[in-house]
Parts: C-alpha cells; structure tokens; sequence
C-alpha cells in the first residue's frame, strides 16, 4: 500500500511591502495592473488578494507549492516593491480566498 503524504498541496505567502512614491497614486494604473496579475496568476493555480492603503500595499498567494513560490520572486523583483515583507508563508490545506483571485483594491 502506498504511502500517503501529510504535507498539505498548497503554499500561502502573505506579505507587505511599500509601492513606490507614483506607483499607489494611480487608481486606475493599479486596477489594470492587478486584473492583468490576476490573470496571470489565475493561469497558474493562484490565488489571493491585493490589498493597498496609501503607500502600503499587502498581498496573500495561495495555490500549488510552485506557482506560489515563482509567483513571490516575481514579486520579489518588482521594482514597484520595496521593503518587502514576509508576514506568513507556509503550507494550507485550504484556501482561504477560493473565488477572489488577485483583485484590485476598492476605490
């Protein structure tokens, strides 16, 4: 009999991060940006939320091990992201945002 494996199939990454000054101030720029992320990510199996207040912008990644990782370096070297910030990044079981893909905040 095969044995089965404990590890949990998907990563969440949550993080936090500041935009650069003239990346935030564009509502509309951060609405076609996050829909074309949102895209993409949904492509892979990922997940999550964008969330942006000022000049702080936070984001979770939810989805297979890989896409979330490739999908956080990505990140990672976003000149639009400084002083990046890992709040959480671990193995789930569940998803914690199903049906929400990466959005855009609400403006």
């Amino acid at each position: 009999m095969p044995r089965q494996s404990s590890t949990p199939p998907l990563r969440r990454i949550v993080a936090m991060s500041v935009g650069e000054p003239g990346v935030t101030a564009d509502a509309a720029a951060i609405a076609a940006l996050a829909e074309r992320l949102r895209a993409g990510l949904l492509a892979r199996g990922v997940t999550g939320c964008l969330s942006l207040r000022g000049h702080c912008i936070g984001q979770v990644l939810e989805g297979p091990p890989r896409a979330v990782r490739n999908a956080f370096a990505r990140l990672k070297r976003d000149w639009r992201h400084r002083d990046l910030v890992v709040l959480e990044d671990r193995a789930v079981m569940a998803r914690e945002f199903t049906d929400w893909g990466v959005r855009p905040p609400s403006i």
